[in-house]
């Protein structure tokens, strides 16, 4: 891939879900932002207009969409984990279920007769499996 293609690749990522909802021109102004490039550098280089792109552009560029990876990454991480609390706030039983992909309302009649369901087995043709207690 070119250095071109990889920089117009990078500023796509870095735009984001932001330039869905905006005039590209505020979402190229975000990636300069973002990079520390001039607004026209980043313009010229989403429309396909430079020529070539110094390696210290390319490096903004990349650094800048690793910091969105991340943001986006660690943003899933703190809504999963708000999440399972709320679940497990709710009840021990649904959030069992939950992470083994049940509904919440499957198999709760199992969990209170003392018997634990292998996780994954709820929704099989059989019905669900059975697993002794570990404790």
């Amino acid at each position: 891939m070119s250095s071109a293609c990889e920089a117009h690749d990078l500023i796509g990522q870095i735009a984001g879900a932001q330039a869905l909802g905006s005039p590209i021109k505020t979402a190229l102004s975000i990636v300069a932002r973002r990079t520390g490039l001039t607004e026209r550098r980043v313009r010229g280089i989403w429309h396909r207009e430079a020529r070539a792109i110094r390696a210290e552009e390319l490096d903004a560029l990349r650094r800048a969409a690793e910091a969105q990876k991340k943001a986006e990454f660690d943003a899933e991480i703190s809504e999963l984990r708000a999440r399972l609390a709320r679940l497990e706030a709710a009840s021990p039983v649904a959030a069992a279920h939950a992470l083994c992909g049940a509904s919440e309302g499957e198999g709760q009649e199992v969990a209170r007769q003392g018997r634990v369901v292998a996780p994954g087995r709820l929704n099989s043709p059989t019905g669900p499996r059975f697993r002794p207690e570990a404790f």
